[in-house]
């Protein structure tokens, strides 16, 4: 079972008045701790409203070797998005288009694949995922659980998940996402993400949407900072 979010090295860029920026910084390592790469987000907001996220991943040299762009002015949770491996040249592309979601790959050889999803109103994407927990953060129970669709860019198809706030220490709350189908659970570890009480992401556990050389998603722990002196 592959990829899941997420990521994140990027450029500057100026916004509205009204606006601001945050720039998040990444580092991604295996679970024996083993720095696999970095990635950093700059992320635009229109007041409370996150409109547009600008990310790069980075081997631990330096160098960029893929780019996610995704923006959000048709739905907080569905963005129109593009990532591109600049290693083998994939591309996965995600567009709102007359009430379906259009999911299209391109293996980087010249064979184009799309897909199209019925639009629902658990249906998550990408970094809408992001947008969902924010906006949700103060709604979970203990033990209390969340059905979620969430899209796979690479299967140009979703699945189903069980979203769940499994632990709150301090100002702390760590979620978990475990996929339903229980074939796939058997290929699919469940993926833990640590949120402080100001909706700001400070750890990911799981499979990331970044594959290794042998083509198999990194299983990765993402440490992530936010830049405060950043403008």
């Amino acid at each position: 079972m592959k990829t899941l979010l997420q990521a994140l090295f990027v450029f500057l860029f100026i916004l509205p008045a009204f606006g601001r920026t945050e720039l998040i910084k990444g580092e991604a390592k295996s679970r024996e701790g083993e720095l696999q790469y970095y990635e950093q987000h700059v992320m635009e907001y229109d007041g409370e409203n996150l409109q547009k996220v600008d990310t790069n991943y980075f081997k631990p040299n330096g160098e960029k070797f893929a780019s996610l762009v995704s923006t959000f002015k048709s739905s907080p949770l569905l963005p129109d998005s593009v990532f591109t491996d600049l290693r083998n040249n994939k591309i996965e592309e995600t567009k709102l288009i007359n009430g379906k979601y259009l999911v299209t790959t391109n293996n980087g050889q010249g064979v184009i694949k799309t897909g199209k999803l019925d639009i629902e109103s658990n249906l998550l994407c990408g970094q809408g995922y992001h947008n969902y927990i924010r906006g949700n953060l103060n709604n979970f129970k203990g033990n209390e659980i969340k059905e979620i669709k969430f899209v796979l860019p690479s299967r140009r198809d979703y699945f189903s998940f069980d979203l769940s706030l499994i632990k709150e220490e301090g100002n702390v709350k760590t979620f978990k996402l475990a996929i339903t189908n229980w074939i796939l659970k058997m290929f699919a570890d469940s993926i833990e993400v640590d949120y402080d009480n100001k909706g700001n992401l400070l750890a990911y556990r799981g499979l990331s949407n970044i594959q290794n050389e042998k083509g198999d998603n990194m299983d990765v722990l993402i440490t992530l900072t936010k830049v405060d002196s950043f403008k």
